[in-house]
Parts: C-alpha cells; structure tokens; sequence
C-alpha cells in the first residue's frame, strides 16, 4: 500500500516541523546573558588596569612636583614652568573624566536590553581613556623635559621645546645638461 504524503499546493511536500524544544531558547538566553557577563568582567579588568595606570602617573607626578618644589627653595626660577604644570592638572582631570565616564558605561552593560549596543559604547569611551592617559604622560614628559634644562647649573628658566619639528626633505638637483658646440 502507498500512504500519502501532505504536499503544498506547488506539489511539494511540506516540511514537517517538530516543535522546538522550549529549553533550548533558554539554554540560548542563559548563554548570551554568560557572553555579556564575561564581557563585563573583561571590561571591568581595564578599567581597574586605567586606573592603576592613572595612580602610576600620579605617582610620577608628585616626583616631579618635589623636584619643582626643591628648585623653588634653591632660589631658581620656576615660574617658567606654570603653564606646563596647569596642562599637567588638566590632562590628569580628563583622565580621570575619561575613567570615570567608561565606569558608567560599564555599569549600563550588565542591565541593558541591547548589550551588543553598550559593549560598542564602552570600547569607544575606552579608547578615550586610553588616550587621555596618553596625554597626561606626553604633558608630564614635557615638564621633566623643561625641568632637565634647568638642573644644570645655570640657574635659568626651563629650556625651550620645539613645538614643531622639521623633517628634513630630499630635493632632486637640477641634472646636467650638456651644451654641444654648433658647428660653425
């Protein structure tokens, strides 16, 4: 005997769907929520190492900042370096912005309903740490630079940085020509 199968109405058969299995589509979800949470915790971890590289910087700023107070004492003038040092405290407070503008991204991660939306936030806000620290560091470098020319013996103020510098560039020399007599 020949048992008939369903078709459509093109005279295929039609596809037989088993129902899903309901934990499947919480396996799923209990997955990605796991994605998310890793995700976060890896965020978490640079933060923490943003931070500890600010308390470093810090750190090297107080150096910097004793050293400019043992001049001050010397009777050297110092009052070359104010404005270097007003860039230093500004770089250090968007620094600090920066970490602390990622920290709440971060903490959006976690309760959010579109996570992939706020990962791709914090990346971005991070990026930004990233190079505010960078430039905390530059401006930092910029004064041990300056406070160099001043610990030599001279007593003056702090040495003068190019603010550009030129690169020297290849120019090609005419070629030569070579001038034949004309017959005469």
């Amino acid at each position: 005997t020949i048992i008939a199968s369903p078709t459509s109405a093109s005279g295929k058969p039609d596809k037989t769907t088993t129902p899903r299995d309901p934990s499947a589509a919480t396996n799923k979800a209990a997955a990605k929520q796991q994605i998310v949470k890793r995700t976060a915790v890896l965020a978490e971890r640079m933060l923490n190492r943003a931070n500890d590289a600010l308390l470093r910087l810090d750190g090297i700023w107080a150096r910097v900042q004793s050293r400019i107070d043992k001049f001050k004492s010397e009777g050297k003038d110092v009052s070359g370096l104010a404005g270097w040092i007003q860039q230093v405290s500004a770089k250090r407070k968007a620094a600090e912005s920066a970490i602390a503008e990622a920290k709440f991204s971060l903490i959006t991660i976690d309760i959010s309903t579109t996570p992939k939306n706020d990962i791709k936030s914090f990346i971005n806000k991070f990026k930004e740490v990233k190079k505010s620290l960078k430039d905390y560091h530059q401006a930092i470098k910029t004064v041990i630079t300056n406070i160099k020319g001043m610990s030599t013996q001279t007593g003056i103020g702090p040495s003068v940085i190019p603010s550009i510098t030129t690169v020297p560039t290849a120019t090609r020399a005419p070629s030569p020509t070579i001038s034949l007599p004309s017959p005469t």
